[in-house]
């Protein structure tokens, strides 16, 4: 669950911070996190009966990229819900990026799925990424700008 609780870890306390939520609050919204994403995941799951795995994609990643605007330009709590909005619209893009990827392959599969795996760690680059915007800027919010690009790319 880590990769998916990242936005939220990365920037409750900032959030807490600039808009003066209580500890107590704070604290709360990262298992209430783990919890969308899990409902997320089975909802996901349910939805791909009816709806096309690669357009439950699409509109995972846009919707993404309207949380990752939210959190940037959002106010008070709006922005910490959108921060939660992210990890939950993140639960099925794994498993769905990951099949499509190997889809096709063959014999060659299982070298597609180290790839793929590999493609993990590399897009903790973007991590690193985030983490300069936020601080040339000196703002964490403006920093979304990176994963709303990442996931524009996805949607596209």
């Amino acid at each position: 669950m880590d990769a998916f609780t990242t936005p939220v870890t990365n920037s409750t306390n900032k959030y807490g911070e600039a808009f003066v939520m209580p500890k107590q609050t704070v604290q709360i919204i990262i298992p209430t996190v783990v919890l969308i994403v899990v409902i997320m995941r089975f909802v996901c799951t349910a939805m791909m009966k009816y709806v096309k795995a690669y357009k439950l994609l699409i509109g995972l990643a846009l919707l993404a990229v309207m949380c990752c605007l939210g959190a940037m330009f959002g106010k008070g709590s709006f922005g910490v819900y959108c921060l939660m909005g992210i990890s939950g619209c993140m639960s099925l893009m794994f498993p769905t990026i990951y099949g499509f990827g190997l889809t096709g392959l063959g014999n060659d599969t299982k070298i597609g799925g180290s790839f793929m795996v590999m493609a993990i760690a590399g897009a903790a680059v973007l991590t690193q990424i985030q983490g300069i915007v936020s601080d040339q800027t000196g703002s964490i919010m403006a920093a979304y700008v990176v994963p709303a690009i990442a996931f524009a790319v996805i949607a596209y």
